[in-house]
């Protein structure tokens, strides 16, 4: 949606400049061409951002139910009013075909809507996912994705008890169980 309005913005921020442009006797060609760049910029943007928006659509429209496992998030590039727009890498099992797939969406401004190591439930089609919500617990999923996601839930596990330090790993060794 930003590029979108961003583009949008841009693009008709440049046709002032085209209108001046028009208005004034002698033009440098030169100006010309840069105003023909901005307006090449703004529509370029413009019909990215339009794409995403439909591509949304679609996925709410026709997207199945699926659930996903939120494995980092970090900050997109884009800003607006100095605050950072996010994107998360999400574990994605779609029930249907029964298969997993890493999916990158934007999940906004506030990266604590959903936390790394979160549960969320989305609605996936064609490589798209949009997140509906997060899930309090690992329990709150069905027993088909319990199963797809075990893997992880176990590995968390394990990794309660090691720590890295200066790219080591280091067990800790129960001393009461040998």
């Amino acid at each position: 949606m930003f590029e979108l309005i961003f583009g949008l913005i841009w693009t008709l921020f440049s046709s002032i400049f085209v209108v001046v442009m028009f208005l004034a006797e002698d033009v440098p060609p030169f100006f010309i061409l840069i105003i023909a760049l901005f307006i090449i910029i703004g529509v370029f943007l413009f019909i990215k951002g339009l794409l995403k928006v439909i591509k949304n659509i679609k996925t709410n429209k026709y997207g199945e139910v699926c659930y996903g496992y939120i494995n980092n998030i970090y900050p997109d590039g884009s800003y607006v009013n100095g605050s950072p727009e996010y994107k998360a890498d999400i574990y994605t099992y779609i029930p249907s075909t029964n298969t997993t797939e890493n999916i990158s969406e934007i999940i906004g401004f506030d990266s604590l809507k959903y936390p790394v190591e979160s549960y969320i439930v989305g609605k996936y089609y064609e490589g798209d996912i949009n997140i509906e919500k997060r899930l309090d617990s690992f329990q709150e999923l069905p027993l088909n994705a319990q199963y797809c996601f075990n893997n992880i839930e176990e590995q968390k596990k394990a990794s309660e008890n090691i720590i890295i330090i200066n790219g080591q790993k280091y067990q800790k060794i129960d001393e009461n169980n040998k």
